[in-house]
C-alpha cells in the first residue's frame, strides 16, 4: 500500500480513548517510541480528546514530548507547555443551551458533569454517585461537588457531559434516548456526541475536533494534506475528515470507518498507532 503524501506529514493528531490508548487505558512502550521518533524526525503530535486538559497532561507526560492539546472535543486548544499552554481556541456553550440541561438534569435526577474554568462540577447526589465513580475511575478527573448544580444556570459552561445507563430497563434513561431527546429538542443548535456508551457530550455546535486542529494547524501554517490523523470515535469523525489523511483504527465504529480514508488493520490493543507510523511515516526517506 502506497501513500503518496506520507513524506510530507508534518502533524499527527491522535485521539486517546480505545486509540493511542490500550485497554489498560495505558499507552503502551511501543506507542511512545513510535511518538518519539515521528517528533525527533520533526513532525509535531497533538493529542485530541474529549478530555479535559488536567486529565490530557498525564499522557504528555508518558509520551515525554511537549505537544499541543486538542481537549473537551474540539472546544478548546492549547499550544505547548513550552509557550505557556496559551488558549489557542475557546468556545463555550450558550448559555441558554447550557440552563436547558442543568434544569432537566436537575428535574430528572441525571448525572451532569458541567466544566467552567478547567474545573469540573457535578451535584452532590447519592443517587448519582456511581456515575461520577464510573467517569473518575475512568479518567482520573477530580470532582468539585455542589449542592444545587443551577447554580451555574447563567454561566457559560466549557461543555457538559450527561452520563446515564446505556442498558436501563427504563429506556428513558438510557444515553441513546437522551440523544434523541435532545437531538429533537435542540434541532442542530448544540453539538451532540454519543462517547463512551455512558456519556452523551453537549457542546457548542462550532466545535469540533476537526475546528480545533484546523486552529492550530492555521496558526502554524499546516496544511490539511499535511495532517495524519488517528481516531476510533463519533467524536474523531470531524478530526479525521479534516486532515488529509484520517485513519481509523480497526475497532472504530462502522460509522467511523466510512469516513475515515483508511481503516488500519490493526486495533488499538495492537499498537495501530505505533504500527501505522513505523510502516508509512518512520521507514519514509525525507
Amino acid at each position: 500500500m502506497k501513500f503518496k503524501n506520507m513524506k510530507d506529514i508534518k502533524l499527527i493528531a491522535i485521539d486517546l480513548d480505545d486509540t493511542l490508548l490500550g485497554s489498560d487505558g495505558q499507552i503502551s512502550e511501543r506507542n511512545i517510541l513510535a511518538l518519539k521518533k515521528a517528533s525527533e524526525k520533526g513532525l509535531t503530535i497533538i493529542l485530541a480528546t474529549g478530555r479535559m486538559t488536567s486529565c490530557t497532561e498525564p499522557f504528555v507526560d508518558t509520551i515525554g514530548i511537549d505537544c499541543p492539546v486538542v481537549v473537551y472535543n474540539g472546544v478548546m486548544v492549547r499550544d505547548k507547555r513550552t509557550l505557556g499552554r496559551k488558549i489557542l481556541f475557546h468556545l463555550p456553550l450558550e448559555i441558554e443551551y447550557s440552563d436547558t440541561v442543568i434544569d432537566y438534569c436537575f428535574r430528572n435526577g441525571f448525572c451532569l458533569n458541567l466544566y467552567v474554568d478547567e474545573i469540573l462540577y457535578s451535584q452532590d447526589n447519592p443517587d448519582t454517585e456511581r456515575f461520577r465513580n464510573l467517569y473518575s475511575g475512568r479518567t482520573n478527573a477530580q470532582y468539585n461537588l455542589v449542592d444545587d448544580l443551577r447554580i451555574f444556570r447563567g454561566k457559560r459552561s466549557t461543555k457538559l457531559i450527561l452520563i446515564t445507563d446505556h442498558k436501563s430497563e427504563d429506556v428513558a434513561r438510557t444515553r441513546d434516548y437522551q440523544f434523541e431527546y435532545f437531538t429533537r429538542l435542540f434541532n442542530g443548535k448544540v453539538n451532540l456526541f454519543r462517547t463512551d456508551p455512558e456519556y452523551l457530550e453537549i457542546q457548542n455546535k462550532n466545535t469540533d475536533k476537526g475546528i480545533g486542529l484546523g486552529v492550530y494547524a492555521t496558526k502554524y501554517k499546516i496544511s490539511r494534506d499535511q495532517i495524519l490523523a488517528f481516531g476510533n470515535g463519533e467524536n474523531d469523525i470531524a478530526m479525521l475528515k479534516y486532515a488529509g489523511t484520517g485513519v481509523a483504527v480497526r475497532n472504530a465504529s462502522d460509522t467511523v470507518k466510512k469516513h475515515a480514508d483508511f481503516v488500519a488493520e490493526w486495533s488499538n490493543g495492537e499498537d495501530c498507532v505505533a504500527r501505522w507510523i513505523e510502516e508509512y511515516i518512520l521507514t519514509d526517506p525525507r
